[in-house]
C-alpha cells in the first residue's frame, strides 16, 4: 500500500514537471516571436 502511494505521488509529480516543461516551452516560443528581451534591455538601458 505504501509503495502504491509512493508510485501515485511520483507519477503525479512527474506529470506536474512535464506540464511545467510544456508551459516553459510555450512561453519560450512566444518570447522568440515577440522578443520582449530586447525591449526590456533597451528600457533598462534608457532607465540607467
Amino acid at each position: 500500500i505504501a509503495y502504491y502511494n509512493q508510485y501515485e505521488v511520483f507519477s503525479s509529480l512527474l506529470g506536474w514537471k512535464v506540464s511545467i516543461r510544456n508551459f516553459i516551452n510555450q512561453s519560450l516560443r512566444r518570447v522568440r516571436q515577440l522578443r520582449p528581451f530586447e525591449l526590456l534591455s533597451s528600457s533598462l538601458n534608457t532607465g540607467i
